[in-house]
């Protein structure tokens, strides 16, 4: 009895930690050179889901946890994977820039704007701040706020020049509509 109860539950008897470990060899081994396999990769969402069940919430966990949603291409679920990271960390700087960038593909561009603003505003320091302003200007072009747009551009272009070209930069704004 017991033995088939760990077999049909393997999670309920192991800690959020131990869970984690799992999730993470799975979700390595779902890597290979040209591709990601599924099977694995939901495997460690499993995995990864029941150490959030049972309480394990490291960063790392919810930052695996949203990969993995990524790979899978579930950009809903990608997006509650940062979610669940910001309540536990919630100035994390990495979270809100992927989080936006799914807002962003998801084509809801209020939501992406609050999340590229927050991080602009509180944290300067990070490595995706010039991009997060100028996924932001982009942002602020489709809600009709072109002024708000150029100023972004602008900034982004002020702390790197070479990477910005400004009539490029509106048929890159044009591709979120």
């Amino acid at each position: 009895m017991l033995i088939s109860l760990f077999y049909y539950q393997p999670f309920l008897f192991l800690p959020g930690k131990t869970l984690y470990k799992m999730g993470v060899a799975k979700m390595q081994s779902s890597f290979h050179e040209d591709y990601s396999d599924w099977d694995k990769c939901e495997s460690a969402v499993k995995y990864f889901e029941a150490a959030i069940n049972r309480g394990y919430d490291k960063r790392d966990l919810f930052d695996r946890l949203a990969n993995c949603y990524h790979i899978l291409q579930d950009r809903q679920n990608e997006i509650r994977a940062y979610s669940l990271g910001l309540t536990k960390y919630p100035n994390d700087a990495g979270f809100l820039f992927y989080r936006g960038t799914c807002y962003q593909e998801m084509k809801r561009p209020e939501d992406a704007l609050n999340d590229f603003d927050v991080l602009v505003k509180t944290n300067p320091s990070h490595q995706y701040y010039n991009d997060a302003v100028f996924k932001r200007g982009a942002m602020r072009y489709i809600l009709n706020d072109t002024i708000g747009a150029k100023a972004d551009y602008v900034r982004a272009r002020n702390i790197d020049p070479k990477d910005y070209n400004f009539k490029l930069y509106f048929d890159y704004c044009r591709l979120w509509q």
